[in-house]
C-alpha cells in the first residue's frame, strides 16, 4: 500500500470535508415555502466566473407551488435566463439599473459574497415563511435594506460548477468562514 506524504494527506482531507459539507448542506438544505400557489420572486445566481473579476449570473422566477416547495415560476416553468456579467461588488446596483421595479417591490437578501441574491416579492406575507425563514423577521424596506447571509444558499437555481460554495468567500487554500464566524477556518 501506498503512503500519500502529509501534504497529500491534507489536500485529500479537505478534498473530502469540502465534498461532505456540500453534500450535506444540499441534503440538509430545505425549499419549502408555506404561501402556496403565490409568487415568491426572483433568484440571481452566479453561474460561471470569475473573469477579470466579474461572474456571469443567471435569472429564475421563484413561485411557491401547490405542494408547498420552491417551484420555478415562470410561465410554463420559464427556466433560467442569463442576466450578465457583474463584479460581485457591484451585482446590486447592476441589476438594480435592468430590474428597477422588481428591487422596489422586494425584500433584499444576498450572500456576503454576492454569488448569490434573492428578491421575495413584498406580497408574500410576512406571517409567511421560506425554507424556514420567517419573513416577519425581514422587514420590508422596499429594496433599500439587504439581509446578508440569510440564506445558505440558492433555493432552487444551483451554483455553476466552478463557483466557490458559500462561506468560502474571503478565503483560500480550502478553507471556509463557519456560521457566525468571521475568521476562515478548515473543514
Amino acid at each position: 500500500m501506498t503512503r500519500l506524504s502529509p501534504e497529500h494527506q491534507l489536500t485529500a482531507l479537505r478534498t473530502v470535508s469540502a465534498l461532505c459539507a456540500t453534500l450535506f448542506s444540499s441534503l440538509a438544505w430545505s425549499t419549502a415555502c408555506s404561501y402556496t400557489n403565490f409568487s415568491i420572486g426572483s433568484e440571481f445566481v452566479a453561474k460561471a466566473g470569475p473573469v477579470n473579476g466579474q461572474y456571469l449570473y443567471s435569472f429564475l422566477s421563484l413561485r411557491c407551488g401547490p405542494d408547498g416547495q420552491v417551484i420555478d415560476g415562470g410561465i410554463g416553468g420559464g427556466g433560467e435566463i442569463e442576466v450578465g456579467w457583474y463584479e460581485p461588488a457591484n451585482l446590486e446596483s447592476g441589476l438594480k439599473k435592468t430590474f428597477g421595479a422588481a428591487f422596489a417591490e422586494s425584500r433584499v437578501f444576498a450572500s456576503n459574497c454576492k454569488l448569490h441574491l434573492l428578491l421575495v416579492n413584498r406580497r408574500y406575507p410576512a406571517s409567511q415563511s421560506i425554507a424556514g425563514v420567517s419573513m416577519a423577521d425581514y422587514p420590508d424596506t422596499t429594496g433599500r435594506t439587504t439581509y446578508e447571509n440569510v440564506f445558505p444558499g440558492p433555493l432552487l437555481l444551483p451554483f455553476g460548477t466552478n463557483i466557490p460554495p458559500p462561506g468560502s468567500c474571503g478565503c483560500s487554500g480550502g478553507l471556509v468562514k463557519l456560521p457566525g464566524s468571521p475568521l476562515c477556518a478548515p473543514v
